[in-house]
């Protein structure tokens, strides 16, 4: 939790963090509690002046840092983690639901790993997985089961505190506390971050374990993923790196216990295999940079990780069974250098319908109109432009007339369109349309009549 952490300034200068689990780090030098703030942010709660010098503090913390403390630490990690495990119940869904959750609250015409499929699929498990029925999880109307559960889970101060912190097991076991970890855990199986996601959605959710099924395919979609001790490409030091099959580097480890754990489910990492050489990798660093104590908490996950991880025992199976198609890396030639195109999706996306439409990218067009229409021989008889979700644009939209001859402004929508010399068309009468911003049937919206042809818009909002 934020505060947690106190910095002691010792008489020869430097400065010690005792840590309430066991452990120690101190920096020496005149910028010491400087250095320490800035390696552990808001974690930071107080700064004291110590009676003691460092070869001091570090006597004193190996005479009461005892056994019975180290195997309470230990204690309290592996309750975490299964307490991670209690929490994260089994969802299987049937190629029936599925259906059901893409026709109400997805987009039926577009493929099942589109961005606003997977949302409707994510908001689904989530549901479920805090415990509500399969037809409350899709019910996204204002007072619908949905969001009635996540305004009772926002209410519990669990959910506020658990940020960027890992959670505690009374936290887990809170409504709040459970939540904002399932948000993650299910956030992070959907945003893995690559431009082509090849996972068999319906496979991987009706497999007999959504969540399990979907991490599993995630290391299928990367040639099988590993973790490895290498140096990034960007030239930095090495570290702990999850990569797939094909060498493409897809995250780091972290140092931090149930950070890692969670991390290895992500991608779907099947075993501890890697450990020994990613310890060797990583040595016995002993001086008192926060890298090196960075170094020494990661292999102390490792080790601590290495006879523990097996979360995919009632489903080892899946790894046999095939559940994506191998990604292809995209690239873009730019000049003589080749870049890799992805999308990350960071923005945890569980909303309603028109923030989902507001978030999506990467749709597609189709049947653009191309060049500009000057006159009405050039007008085609149906044109659809289904508008780039997150695209900014000016945009035109003609005044329509009801038919009682109200005039009727509709607002500008995104996009750039080109409009033609309208001048030889007669005025046409309008007739009346629905448009609403609950477009259940997803459909193209006509707004063609006679010689009167604009492009025809599928507004979803």
């Amino acid at each position: 939790m934020a505060g947690e952490l106190t910095i002691e300034q010792n008489t020869d200068g430097t400065a010690t963090i005792n840590f309430e689990g066991g452990g120690q780090h101190t920096v020496m030098g005149s910028n010491g509690v400087e250095a320490l703030q800035q390696a552990y942010g808001d974690r930071i709660g107080n700064v004291v002046s110590s009676d003691r010098t460092a070869e001091e503090q570090k006597a004193w913390r190996e005479e009461t840092y005892g056994e019975a403390e180290a195997q309470a630490a230990e204690a309290n990690k592996i309750a975490v983690i299964e307490a991670m495990d209690e929490v994260t119940p089994v969802v299987n869904l049937t190629s029936e639901q599925v259906q059901q959750i893409i026709a109400t609250n997805g987009q039926a015409t577009r493929p099942l790993n589109d961005t606003t499929n997977k949302i409707a699929l994510k908001n689904a498990i989530l549901g479920m997985s805090m415990g509500l029925s399969f037809e409350d999880a899709i019910d996204m109307s204002a007072d619908g089961g949905f969001y009635t559960m996540l305004r009772e889970g926002y209410a519990d101060s669990n959910w506020s505190e658990t940020n960027g912190n890992s959670p505690t097991v009374d936290q887990l076991n809170s409504m709040g506390g459970k939540l904002k970890y399932l948000q993650s855990t299910i956030r992070s199986i959907f945003q893995v971050g690559n431009n082509t996601d090849t996972r068999d959605f319906v496979a991987a959710v009706t497999s007999g374990d959504a969540i399990k099924g979907l991490q599993i395919a995630t290391s299928q979609m990367y040639g099988g993923t590993t973790v490895q001790w290498a140096t990034p490409s960007d030239g930095t030091t090495p570290q702990a790196l999850i990569v797939g099959g094909d060498g493409r580097v897809l995250t780091s480890l972290s140092y931090n216990t149930v950070g890692a754990y969670k991390t290895l489910q992500q991608f779907g990492i099947q075993d501890m295999s890697w450990a020994d050489s990613v310890l060797a990798g990583i040595g016995t660093p002993t001086d008192d940079s926060v890298a090196a104590s960075r170094l020494r908490s990661l292999a102390s996950t490792i080790s601590f990780l290495k006879d523990r991880y097996n979360p995919w025992e009632t489903v080892q199976n899946l790894y046999n069974v095939p559940l994506a198609t191998l990604s292809q890396i995209k690239t873009t030639t730019l000049g003589e250098t080749e870049v890799e195109t992805t999308i990350d999706e960071t923005t945890d996306q569980t909303t309603d319908t028109t923030t989902v439409m507001q978030n999506t990218q990467g749709q597609n067009t189709s049947n653009v109109v191309t060049q500009p229409i000057e006159k009405p021989a050039d007008l085609p008889q149906t044109v659809s432009y289904e508008l780039p979700q997150g695209y900014q644009g000016s945009g035109f939209m003609p005044t329509y007339m009801s038919p009682t001859g109200t005039g009727m402004q509709m607002a500008p929508m995104t996009g750039t369109f080109t409009q033609g010399n309208m001048g030889n068309l007669p005025n046409q009468t309008g007739q009346t349309y629905m448009m609403g911003n609950n477009l259940q049937n997803k459909q193209p919206l006509q707004l063609c009549h006679s010689m009167m042809c604009v492009c025809i818009v599928t507004m979803q909002v």
